[in-house]
């Protein structure tokens, strides 16, 4: 009875085990240096201290010749790069998915589930990505410490979210399907501060229109590894 069982096991994970799986993983930098909670990066002669980064992305799909084969459901997500584990996940493949060409998703969380009202797993508002029911969820955290952004505590932060016209902050990003099953999307967070400094704001911390503008020029900085 017990090599039975066995034997129903084994035939039950041994499928399992050869399913496919798509890993896609999220690596910010910053100007190709790999940024970490509390450390320092010279930038301008000066330390560059990135303390919180964290987004959502949700709807993930897959696409073949335009048309859509695939949509993850309970799709949302969130990366935090306080540990490695949490800028990473995997998907199952089927057959089907080893097909498609393109790969899409979007930064943030759409108007229905904001309006939803507070939900739970990565949604749930003890994970601190929450404002209010009239604000919704913040699509991205980017808190940090430079005095080249911030002439008074030296401190940043920019929570970039949104969801009401004409303030809707989600975006879209869009990816090829990478043949050997591993998205590893690259943030240089370099622009973003060079951009920053220009105009001397050191904080956003309300769905408006810098909002708006601040969340498409983020969106342009996730790009696909060779």
């Amino acid at each position: 009875m017990r090599y039975f069982l066995f034997g129903i096991l084994l035939a039950i994970a041994l499928p399992a085990l050869g399913k496919d799986s798509l890993r896609i993983s999220f690596i910010p930098v910053f100007q190709g240096d790999t940024i970490a909670p509390g450390k320092s990066i010279p930038y301008l002669n000066q330390p560059l201290v990135f303390d919180v980064f964290r987004f959502y992305i949700s709807n993930i799909r897959f696409q073949q010749k335009g048309k859509i084969t695939y949509r993850e459901k309970n799709s949302f997500h969130l990366m935090d790069f306080s540990n490695k584990k949490n800028m990473q996940l995997t998907l199952p493949l089927s057959k089907k998915d080893l097909q498609s060409d393109t790969i899409l998703i979007h930064l943030g969380i759409d108007s229905t589930t904001n309006v939803s009202g507070a939900l739970g797993g990565d949604l749930d508002p003890t994970k601190g990505m929450y404002w209010a029911w009239q604000s919704g969820y913040i699509n991205m955290k980017i808190e940090g410490r430079s005095g080249l952004l911030s002439q008074t505590d030296s401190t940043f932060q920019y929570h970039l979210g949104g969801y009401a016209a004409p303030f809707s902050s989600l975006q879209s990003l869009r990816f090829t399907f990478p043949k050997n099953k591993k998205l590893n999307i690259v943030i240089d967070l370099f622009p973003l501060m060079e951009k920053l400094r220009s105009t001397g704001q050191s904080n956003i911390m309300s769905p408006g229109k810098n909002a708006v503008q601040l969340s498409a020029f983020v969106s342009t900085l996730f790009a696909q590894q060779p």
